[in-house]
């Protein structure tokens, strides 16, 4: 399994400057390192369950906090982003299924290999698309109240 929890640790590289929303990508990576903690540990495969539906209902949240940020923002992509969240939300429950169908008490390394990908690919790249988006709808904003200000006042 490696070292997962030293993996998925969240650093300000990877802020969307958002308080709120770092703030929960935060806590998916703590609860994705619960996950692999309780993994490494064998613990009863309810306790391990239990960690899993718990970042299953977390990222639920966070998408929705998500996608509300996006659409109030005007972010052009956000059905796309919608869509990639369907599809992350889709193997969460597809890793659970298959972990409440299975005969083992752990979850298998393909789960960790899912979530190093969801940190790289999505929030490390697709989730900094709509942080860029309002980075430079702020400048622009400010860049035009800059100009109003420089104006002189017709006579």
């Amino acid at each position: 399994m490696g070292n997962l929890a030293q993996e998925q640790k969240w650093s300000p590289a990877i802020s969307v400057n958002n308080e709120v929303l770092d703030r929960e990508h935060q806590g998916i990576f703590e609860k994705m390192n619960r996950v692999a903690q309780l993994n490494a540990r064998l613990p009863k495969k309810m306790t391990l369950l239990a960690a899993f539906d718990d970042l299953i209902m977390f990222t639920a949240h966070h998408f929705k906090d998500e996608e509300a940020h996006m659409e109030e923002i005007g972010f052009p992509k956000v059905e796309s982003h919608r869509a990639s969240h369907r599809r992350l939300t889709e193997a969460l429950e597809r890793h659970r299924q298959e972990f409440v169908s299975s005969v083992y008490g752990r979850f298998p390394s393909s789960v960790f290999d899912f979530f190093k990908t969801w940190v790289t690919s999505h929030i490390m790249i697709v989730d900094k698309e709509y942080a860029e988006f309002e980075r430079a709808k702020r400048n622009e904003r400010s860049a035009a109240l800059s100009e109003k200000a420089e104006k002189p006042e017709p006579k």
